[in-house]
């Protein structure tokens, strides 16, 4: 689905990806455009029209052809990442038609998205130096130590929703036996894990998070938070985290109004400052233990 405003511009124009089990929203393309980006929200593979493996925990660590023999480019996260930045490439050659009528300014591209579409924001700003501003939400890495909460996504999705590895011991092909010295496991954490990008974000990174997030524990939060470094392509770099107080997986309560407001301005607010040298925002406050 693909919004724009109806005069002016050039504008900055933002793919917008979906968490785990949804599909492109053309509400949400739309929102955008409102407050002045092209916006396009996509359906991810195996998702709405769109073709490709399935959106399973299966799916995600399906990275293997050949037995512990590492193929990334079979998961569905790789062709989740890959239909991001073949929006960008739309973006671009949509600019060059006559008159550019979808107002693109082919030089501003974001990327945007929550859960699963946070995780595809921190891989496509990790790798495509076309991405110019960032917003991830509800997204967080160090997924190795993730999967030690038995509450975490990760565990469960690991234990019940993938062939039985781990609960029988079998290894057979794209099967974890063993989480811990398993190859499936070490290719999957090395090619998918957010944090494993968050040293080379080339566009300003804001992340979004609960404090109370259901998937992602406060230490991974951290963790992946300090990983984060520019790839060195943008003077304006910066990252950010916003947590926001009680939050769950949701972050806002999407019954309320005044949070969908406050949530929509500050990412209209970082988007500002990426795209059009708006004012810099505030730092991120921190903690300090000190023994006394």
């Amino acid at each position: 689905y693909l919004a724009s405003p109806l005069v002016g511009g050039p504008y900055p124009a933002i793919v917008i990806g979906h968490g785990h089990g949804g599909h492109g929203d053309p509400n949400e393309a739309m929102l955008l455009a409102a407050f002045g980006y092209v916006a396009l929200s996509i359906d991810g593979p195996g998702q709405g029209l769109s073709t490709g493996p399935p959106d399973t925990n299966q799916g995600w660590i399906s990275v293997e052809e050949i037995m512990n023999v590492p193929a990334p480019h079979v998961s569905y996260l790789y062709h989740y990442a890959y239909a991001g930045m073949r929006g960008l490439t739309l973006f671009e050659k949509l600019s060059g038609l006559p008159f550019n009528p979808f107002r693109i300014d082919r030089t501003r591209l974001g990327v945007i998205g929550a859960s699963m579409g946070g995780q595809f924001t921190y891989y496509i700003n990790g790798v495509d130096d076309r991405v110019k501003g960032a917003v991830g939400i509800a997204v967080a890495g160090d997924w190795r130590n993730v999967a030690k909460y038995r509450g975490a996504w990760l565990y469960h999705g690991l234990y019940y929703y993938t062939r039985d590895g781990l609960p029988s011991g079998q290894d057979h092909l794209n099967t974890i036996s063993n989480f811990c010295t398993d190859p499936t496991a070490t290719t999957f954490l090395n090619y998918f894990d957010p944090i494993a990008y968050a040293p080379t974000q080339h566009g300003p990174l804001l992340t979004i998070l609960g404090t109370h997030d259901q998937f992602f524990t406060a230490p991974a939060i951290n963790s992946t938070y300090s990983r984060i470094a520019s790839a060195g392509t943008s003077q304006r770099f910066l990252k950010r985290i916003m947590m926001k107080p009680n939050g769950k997986h949701g972050v806002v309560d999407e019954n309320s109004y005044s949070e969908l407001l406050e949530l929509i301005q500050n990412i209209d607010s970082w988007f500002k400052y990426c795209f059009t040298n708006g004012s810099r925002p505030p730092g991120t406050p921190t903690v300090r233990i000190e023994l006394l």
